[in-house]
């Protein structure tokens, strides 16, 4: 008996010392952060908050919902925790998080995925909320339908999702807290957004605590170009999912530094005009001196001198007369590069859109990604025509250049991910294409920080601006660009899309920054490691100084230039051969004048 208890007694203390380790492993991960609104706003206590974690990669999982929490009773900013289950994360997928608060009529939504887990953090993640775009005046509508008669309980959650199935990005959404069945669903939609060449389908969920129904098929939303209504999208009991976190029991203390209120919106400028073209060679060719007159005859003397005609050979020649002869152009110091800025989706651009393209050196090393020269258009339509300076002595010889450009209208932004490759020095490069992204698509994952500088007050011009670039050092290839318009007060905030399958675990990566703030160009001297190597990918700090404006002077008009006079084979100009021969046959004439008059 005493041998039974001492064995069941260190069966126990085994098992003590496992348990934790068992619950550690089987454990949920969670990703954490905070809610807050982009607006001042006043909630009811039927405010319900809920965050939700889907896999945005493009493939057949694209909208699967990965976690979901659900807050009753929220007011913003609140505290969020999503579980999720580690062990069913792909390294090479991405995951975003997406908020949604419904508030009776009030519905709030952040509009841009923020990646996470993969691409981005799990800890404090902030997302912020603001009301339906006024844009979106289409509706994609249908049925949620379900196979089992399972009474779902008041904290299930339906959501109905459309899905750009090219890159797996959730274009728009709507979330149904306690939903009554049949559950019917109305997704507002901008018509704006909707790329005509790519395929959209709709998906949808119900999470109700640790049970979850999916229809991972995706049912065509797009039809003739039209949105498609009255669909049905069915979905089936997929089994357990990880346990939600428990719901704050009060609301959250609003943090003490009050949510910031928006950066107005910048009032629509000029196009800048473009800087002169350098002046071209030029073309027309001096006139030539018009034939010398004729020499004349001499008066026939009784004695002729036969060397009178010779010596007056060299006045025929029609060369002897100095012309004007115009040098070659001089090497300009302006380059000028014209193109067009294109996008497929259907949006048109408002007064405020903001069009940026930047001539950025592509070399490998500290000097990558240096901004050369850069150029911006407020309102237009697309495609957005611009015409680019840059300084002709700022072009090294043996280095890459290629030129980036973002438009900005709105929440709504376009974006080239790696730019366009450019010859560059010419004294005029034209019909250069660049087609832009849709932001939205291009967030698998993001850089995101802060850009500061000693001096620099960006928010004192509306017309100010910022970008941000990733570059992979080795090769000077940039990997991500942000524009960001308009800046808003110091700190100014950047975020910049990249996708996490491009990167080279072994190869080096730092972002780089810069603000024009309306008279000066702020740089970042050196690039700010990232991503690789144990490198943050959130939080970076870049700083910037001042640097001499991007904007080169214009090219001066060449000045003509008088050639020297030719000379002759002994090195005297022939003009002066011309006169010795001139004033000699004077002489002959008058010399034979006076012979005669004596004779």
């Amino acid at each position: 008996m005493r041998h039974r208890l001492l064995l069941l007694v260190a069966v126990a203390a085994i098992a003590a010392l496992l348990l934790p380790a068992a619950v550690a492993v089987a454990a949920p991960a969670a990703v954490t952060g905070t809610v807050a609104a982009k607006e001042d706003v006043t909630l009811t206590a039927d405010a319900v908050l809920v965050v939700t974690l889907v896999d945005q990669q493009a493939s057949p999982e694209a909208g699967a919902i990965v976690g979901e929490q659900r807050i009753d009773g929220a007011s913003l900013p609140a505290e969020f925790s999503v579980a999720y289950e580690d062990g069913a994360v792909e390294p090479d997928h991405s995951y975003a998080l997406y908020a949604s608060v419904i508030d009776g009529d009030t519905t709030l939504e952040s509009w841009e995925p923020v990646p996470v887990i993969t691409g981005g953090p799990v800890a404090d993640v902030g997302v912020t909320v603001a009301p339906l775009a006024a844009t979106a005046t289409g509706a994609v509508t249908g049925t949620i339908t379900r196979t089992d008669t399972t009474k779902l309980s008041k904290e299930a959650v339906a959501i109905a999702t459309l899905i750009k199935q090219d890159t797996g990005t959730l274009v728009a959404r709507e979330v149904i807290p306690s939903p009554a069945e049949p559950i019917t669903f109305s997704i507002a939609v901008d018509p704006g957004v909707i790329d005509p060449a790519a395929t959209y389908v709709v998906k949808a969920a119900i999470e109700d605590g640790t049970t979850s129904w999916e229809g991972r098929e995706g049912v065509p939303a797009i039809a003739d170009g039209a949105l498609v209504t009255d669909i049905t999208v069915p979905v089936t009991l997929v089994g357990n999912a990880p346990a939600p976190s428990a719901a704050p029991t009060a609301t959250p203390a609003p943090t003490a530094t009050a949510t910031p209120k928006p950066t107005a919106t910048p009032k629509p400028t000029a196009t800048p005009k473009p800087t002169p073209e350098p002046t071209p060679e030029p073309t027309a060719t001096a006139k030539p001196t018009a034939a010398p007159t004729a020499t004349p005859t001499a008066t026939p003397a009784p004695t002729s001198t036969p060397t009178v005609a010779p010596s007056a050979t060299p006045t025929t020649a029609p060369s002897a007369t100095p012309t004007a002869k115009p040098t070659p152009t001089p090497v300009p110091d302006t380059g000028i590069l014209r193109g067009t800025l294109t996008y497929t989706e259907a949006h048109e651009l408002t007064a405020e859109a903001r069009s940026v393209v930047l001539l950025v050196e592509g070399s490998a090393g500290p000097a990558s990604g240096t901004i050369v020269a850069s150029t911006s258009m407020t309102g237009g339509s697309e495609p957005v025509a611009f015409e680019l300076a840059y300084p002709w002595a700022a072009i090294k010889a043996d280095t890459s250049y290629r030129l980036y450009a973002g438009i900005a209208d709105g929440d709504l932004a376009w974006v080239t991910p790696i730019g366009v490759a450019v010859n560059v020095p010419q004294p005029t490069i034209e019909n250069i294409e660049l087609p832009l992204q849709f932001r939205p698509d291009l967030l698998k994952a993001a850089v995101t920080g802060t850009i500061t500088g000693v001096g620099l007050d960006a928010a004192r011009d509306p017309e100010a601006y910022g970008t941000a670039l990733i570059i992979r050092v080795n090769t000077g290839e940039t990997i991500g660009f942000q524009l960001i318009s308009p800046t808003g007060a110091i700190p100014v905030p950047f975020s910049v899309p990249y996708d996490p399958t491009t990167v080279a675990a072994d190869a080096d990566y730092v972002v780089r920054g810069s603000i024009w703030d309306g008279t000066t160009l702020w740089n970042t001297d050196i690039g700010t490691p990232v991503i690789t190597k144990d490198n943050a990918r959130n939080g970076v700090v870049m700083t910037v100084t001042a640097v001499p404006t991007p904007t080169p002077a214009p090219t001066p008009a060449p000045s003509a230039e008088v050639a020297p006079a030719p000379t002759g084979d002994g090195g005297l100009p022939w003009g002066l051969i011309v006169l010795a021969g001139i004033g000699a046959l004077a002489v002959v004439v008058l010399v034979a004048r006076s012979r005669s008059s004596k004779a």
